[in-house]
């Protein structure tokens, strides 16, 4: 199920156009799995590494929507250590976090949708910000190697990605999309060139799109079945 105007909240089951797509392109954290709370106790943990109080995870969400790159996040907030220090602090609070029910965190729909993905020779990529060892380490707990062409890990402009899977090849931009629960990932698609397509995560509050101009807002994961 998707959102045709995400305005006027109205519902759109099927009746879409099907546009032919070659590649998807999907983030992971937030969009593949429901994890905004790891990822806030995280940033918590780093914060308080480093002697400065943390925003609330409201605030936390907010300031990261609209910037790919975490970094800047932190720097704005005077917290200024590298990525590999935020990263060897952040990542054992996220994991304490998820424990061993990263299987459990996976939105409904997921494991299915990229099945028929793949049975439709669709290629998928994911593309994060987050650190390889967080990436691989939730992509094994949750079993996505299979139905993937490509994991493209730490990656702070997402457009660049995009643009670097595409290029030299005769995929066309007019044939790609990108999916994601946050307005950065919209707008790395639409700066790509490529149809971007919201997620409703359920803690990202919807009133941040509002402004993106996004091609379709979905309310399922299994609604992507609906645009390609």
């Amino acid at each position: 199920m998707v959102v045709s105007k995400l305005d006027t909240w109205s519902y759109t089951k099927g009746g879409i156009e099907m546009n032919k797509v070659d590649v998807v392109f999907l983030d992971l954290n937030g969009t593949l799995v429901h994890d905004w709370d790891a990822s806030y106790a995280g940033a918590v943990a780093c914060f308080e590494a480093c002697g400065v109080a943390p925003p609330s995870c409201a605030e936390y969400i907010d300031a990261v929507s609209h910037n790919g790159d975490y970094l800047q996040f932190y720097r704005n907030r005077e917290v200024y250590i590298d990525r590999h220090s935020l990263f060897s602090i952040f990542l054992p609070a996220y994991k304490a976090c998820i424990h061993t029910g990263a299987q459990e965190r996976v939105f409904p729909g997921v494991h299915k949708t990229l099945e028929v993905l793949h049975e439709r020779r669709i290629e998928v990529h994911i593309i994060t910000a987050a650190p390889s060892g967080l990436a691989f380490w939730l992509i094994d707990e949750i079993g996505l190697h299979e139905r993937c062409a490509g994991f493209h890990c730490h990656v702070h402009n997402k457009a660049a990605q995009i643009r670097a899977v595409i290029d030299g090849t005769d995929i066309l931009p007019s044939r790609c999309l990108m999916m994601g629960d946050l307005p950065a990932d919209v707008l790395y698609a639409k700066e790509a060139g490529i149809r971007g397509i919201g997620f409703a995560n359920p803690d990202v509050p919807r009133a941040f799109f509002h402004e993106v101009p996004m091609d379709h807002f979905v309310l399922e994961f299994s609604g992507l079945l609906d645009l390609v």
